[in-house]
C-alpha cells in the first residue's frame, strides 16, 4: 500500500509519501517520519488525517536534559559554629558528646573516636589536658 498526500508548510506545497502499507488484517496506507514540528503540524491539519492515515507514534527528538545531580564529594558541608567545650579530659568529652550531642556511648570507645566527632561538630577543647 502506498499513499501520497500534499501539505502546505510556510507557503510551500510539500508531497508526503507514506510507504510500506499493508492491507490485512487492517488497512495501513504506510508510514512517514519527520523531526520537523512545522511539517508534523501541517500533516495533522490535512483533511485525510484520522481517516486515511493517522499518527501511530510520537518521539520526542529534544528530550529535557537530565536533572543535574551534585556529586556528594563536591558538596561542601558548612561546619557549624565552633562550640567551646569546658571538658578537661576524654572522659568529660565523652560524657558531653553523649548528653549534649546524643552520640551513643558505643561510638565513643576511644580518644580518636571522640576527636572525630569533635571535628564533625566543630567542637574545640581548649582546657583538655591530653592524657
Amino acid at each position: 500500500m502506498h499513499l501520497v498526500i500534499r501539505v502546505n508548510v510556510d507557503g510551500q506545497n510539500i508531497p508526503i509519501s507514506l510507504e510500506g502499507g499493508i492491507n490485512s488484517p487492517r488497512r495501513i496506507n504506510g508510514s512517514y517520519s519527520t523531526n520537523d514540528p512545522k511539517l508534523q503540524a501541517a500533516i495533522e491539519k490535512h483533511p485525510g488525517y484520522g481517516k486515511k492515515f493517522q499518527l501511530t507514534k510520537t518521539i520526542n527528538m529534544n528530550p529535557a536534559p537530565p536533572p543535574v545531580v551534585e556529586d556528594p564529594a563536591e558538596v561542601v558541608k558548612e561546619k557549624p559554629q565552633a562550640y567551646i567545650s569546658p571538658a578537661k579530659n576524654a572522659t568529660q568529652a565523652k560524657a558531653e558528646l553523649n548528653k549534649k550531642f546524643k552520640i551513643s556511648w558505643s561510638n565513643l570507645k576511644n580518644i580518636p573516636a571522640v576527636l572525630k566527632f569533635a571535628e564533625e561538630f566543630n567542637i574545640e577543647y581548649p582546657n583538655w589536658e591530653r592524657e
